[in-house]
């Protein structure tokens, strides 16, 4: 079997590369390598780290805005797994043509490419709660009124992947994830952030009271949730991803509290724009296709991050970048 993976070098991406390199299937990797929320040379060098840690990997530098008709032209794959896209709620309001390019431009050109040059690809697109507004809390068929520019352009490239199905009979499965945590979450996200702040004894900031709520999603359960639903799920459906507890941010400071064994100070301020107030991912139409449910806990999961943070890899590839994450 053989996998293209976009997005290779980011926070999700490398960790499915982690997981599809022991599922015996030939992989191609491909990165734009872009800065975007976080600094450019902490995704270059992991994406280093990731070439000599799978030789038999073939790794490509590629930026899916151009067209990639004549890759796919060469290379037949049986999927493509899209985690490729421009991340982060707040930038999206300040820099909506970029977002769109990479978010739903991209998303084209991916599909022209699959339908031109490899009819029997299907494509599995990583999208988001986001896409669901301010309270992601139903099932796959709520409506969906997204708060964000990120959402909205997230929202595109669902539709623009149905439209593609319609016409050309693309085939393709979508997959909105829930708050994923875990070893390599990027340096802006909400968790990282408090990791860092208990580790180097810097005060934490809160958008809002803290009792905005996140279903969080270990990464190496979202792996396993993405490469089965792949495999074992029927084609053109959508499924929820998401970790089987509901935290507020509150909630998760203290158990970073308990784990750290000390208290850090929180100052709080006004919620920001976009800022979704509740997530609960209902993973029952996932658990029903493929048998399977995210099962971490909160708990065990963010240890595992806690321990990513000391290790010689997050040296490796953040050792000239620490100051950037409170710099944001």
């Amino acid at each position: 079997m053989n996998c293209l993976v976009t997005g290779a070098a980011g926070f999700i991406g490398s960790n499915f590369i982690d997981f599809l390199s022991k599922c015996s299937v030939n992989i191609t990797a491909i990165d734009g390598l872009l800065e975007t929320t976080y600094p450019k040379s902490i995704k270059l060098k992991r994406w280093n780290i990731l070439k000599y840690t799978y030789p038999e990997i073939s790794f490509v530098d590629f930026d899916l805005r151009n067209n990639l008709e004549a890759l796919l032209q060469i290379n037949k794959f049986d999927f493509i797994f899209n985690f490729a896209a421009l991340p982060g709620l707040q930038l999206s309001w300040d820099k909506f043509e970029l977002y769109n390019n990479c978010n739903v431009l991209a998303v084209n050109n991916l599909c022209k490419a699959i339908v031109t040059s490899s009819i029997n690809t299907k494509l599995i697109h990583m999208s988001t709660s986001s896409v669901y507004g301010k309270n992601a809390t139903g099932s796959e068929d709520d409506n969906l009124e997204p708060f964000s520019p990120y959402g909205v352009t997230k929202l595109a490239a669902e539709n623009l992947i149905s439209a593609f199905a319609s016409n050309y009979n693309l085939k393709f499965k979508i997959i909105r994830l829930f708050s994923v945590y875990g070893p390599r979450q990027r340096s802006d996200m909400a968790l990282q952030i408090f990791c860092r702040s208990f580790i180097e004894n810097k005060p934490i900031i809160v958008y809002g009271d803290g009792s905005q709520s996140r279903s969080p999603t270990f990464v190496k359960d979202c792996s396993e949730g993405i490469y089965r639903i792949a495999i074992n799920s029927i084609d053109n459906e959508i499924y929820n991803l998401s970790g089987n507890e509901t935290l507020t941010t509150l909630d998760a400071i203290g158990i970073l509290e308990e784990l750290f064994k000390k208290r850090v100070e929180i100052i709080f301020k006004p919620t920001r724009a976009g800022d979704q107030i509740m997530t609960r991912g209902n993973c029952a139409k996932l658990l029903k296709a493929v048998n399977y449910a995210p099962d971490t806990t909160f708990y065990s999961g963010i240890q595992q991050q806690i321990n990513w943070n000391k290790s010689a890899e997050f040296m490796q590839t953040h050792r000239e970048d620490n100051t950037q994450f409170f710099t944001r």
